[in-house]
């Protein structure tokens, strides 16, 4: 079905993460948002789905919550995608999950999306546009109603809750600028939410490094990620290293063996 689950407990304080990259579905409830997903972190909703608003009553806005852009996924030049989801790879093992999937987003590109569930408590995401289709890649993040801040010179935008909060964190070489958001949890109701794009310096191939990292409380820990030396995106073998909550831990993901791996290092 394309739905996948990553949590760290069953309890309403616990991390849940659940991500869609489904195949074609039976009906017209799909909405073209494969690789999309939300996050519930520490008692609270940090990042949800835009929702469906209306199935009738007012389709400019019904077509709005369903665009690929107002999804927490890749887009080319903005333009909705195809739904041909791929599932690739999913590992468990204690203090960590993996999932890969993909998605044949355009004509000329796929988009691939890694999930490293880092000690179950925080998201390093690695997203491979992987083709030769001309055009901007952004990649999306919408953040559930309430303070939000952005830091450009950082890369990084954060909520600003008073128990629970999650920042994104971009690692790649790219621009922080924000977008129009809009989230309905109820039938006919919306409100406003903040939504932001990271866009690529680089046309395809290329790829997104992205932690995603919800703590408790309202600073934002120091984190930190990056591609090892011989890092191409599209090739089966991915590494990653990735620092948060003062630890850091070296991420792999084979594809042409079916293997990943968390591993601590010291610094």
């Amino acid at each position: 079905a394309g739905m996948y689950a990553l949590r760290n407990g069953w309890g309403v304080n616990d991390i849940y993460f659940a991500l869609h990259c489904s195949p074609p579905g039976l009906s017209s409830h799909d909405q073209p948002d494969n690789g999309t997903f939300e996050l519930y972190a520490h008692g609270r909703w940090l990042m949800n789905d835009t929702g469906y608003y209306t199935y009738g009553h007012d389709s400019e806005l019904r077509n709005w919550h369903r665009q690929t852009r107002v999804h927490q996924t890749l887009t080319l030049d903005n333009r909705d995608s195809e739904i041909q989801g791929k599932h690739l790879l999913w590992q468990s093992a204690p203090g960590f999950d993996v999932v890969a999937v993909e998605n044949a987003a355009y004509p000329g590109l796929i988009h691939r999306r890694t999930v490293w569930f880092v000690d179950r408590a925080f998201f390093v995401v690695l997203d491979e546009a992987i083709g030769d289709a001309p055009g901007t890649l952004d990649l999306h993040f919408q953040f559930a109603p309430g303070e939000v801040r952005m830091d450009i010179p950082g890369n990084r935008v954060f909520t600003r809750f008073d128990d629970a909060n999650v920042l994104v964190a971009s690692a790649s070489d790219i621009s922080l600028e924000e977008e129009e958001g809009w989230t309905a949890c109820e039938y006919g109701s919306r409100e406003t939410r903040k939504a932001v794009r990271f866009s690529h310096a680089q046309p395809a191939p290329a790829a997104f490094l992205t932690l995603i990292v919800p703590y408790k409380g309202n600073t934002p820990p120091e984190v930190a990620a990056t591609f090892s030396p011989t890092f191409q995106p599209g090739a089966a073998l991915a590494e990653v290293q990735a620092k948060a909550f003062d630890k850091s831990w070296t991420l792999r993901r084979d594809l042409a063996t079916g293997d990943a791996s968390v591993r601590a290092v010291q610094d």
